[in-house]
């Protein structure tokens, strides 16, 4: 399970993960810009890849953890660059004086 992240990010990066994951944190627009605006078909990725898609690593499961014990929940989609879920929270919910900590 390890490596299937690194499975995902080819088709649309001519970058390696990390230097996409980098990039990132510092102006993300190019993601967007670089991946289909329409769903693709997962058929076309590896199995070893369609096995694990959506599914947390198990280094992101204390994080998992800690957002869902927050509110947030998955929402069946899954983040392009290391194909984990995505999660969601209603904000409205919240208030500025609840902290997520």
């Amino acid at each position: 399970m390890e490596n299937h992240i690194f499975a995902i990010t080819p088709p649309f990066f001519n970058l390696d993960f990390f230097s996409i994951d980098r990039l990132s944190y510092i102006d993300n627009h190019f993601i967007t810009e670089s991946v289909p605006k329409f769903p693709f078909m997962v058929e076309l990725l590896s199995r070893r890849v369609q096995k694990v898609l959506g599914k947390p690593h198990p280094n992101a499961m204390p994080a998992l953890s800690m957002l869902a014990k927050q509110g947030f929940k998955t929402n069946g989609l899954v983040d392009i660059l290391d194909g984990g879920p995505c999660m969601e929270v209603d904000a409205k919910k919240y208030t500025n004086r609840k902290i997520f900590y």
